[in-house]
């Protein structure tokens, strides 16, 4: 697992954490990877999408707490 998270007010690495067994959590640079963000449609940061058999079947933007995080994750396991 490999988790840089720039958003000090998201807790993502906190879930990524807790949760590293049961699902993957990454992060991309969309000022690096300009391409992806256009791709995925990314308009605001954070957005958090959850991918399951390589569709995407959720989406958020905006910081959650860990807990919240972790429970909108667990509902997709």
């Amino acid at each position: 697992m490999n988790v840089n998270v720039v958003c000090p007010h998201c807790h993502i690495e906190e879930a990524a954490l807790s949760m590293s067994l049961k699902a993957q959590f990454l992060k991309v640079n969309t000022d690096e990877e300009p391409q992806l963000g256009g791709r995925f449609g990314i308009q605001s940061i954070p957005t958090l999408i959850i991918f399951k058999n390589g569709k995407e079947i959720d989406r958020l933007s905006g910081a959650l707490s860990a807990g919240r995080l972790q429970n909108w994750v667990s509902q997709y396991l």
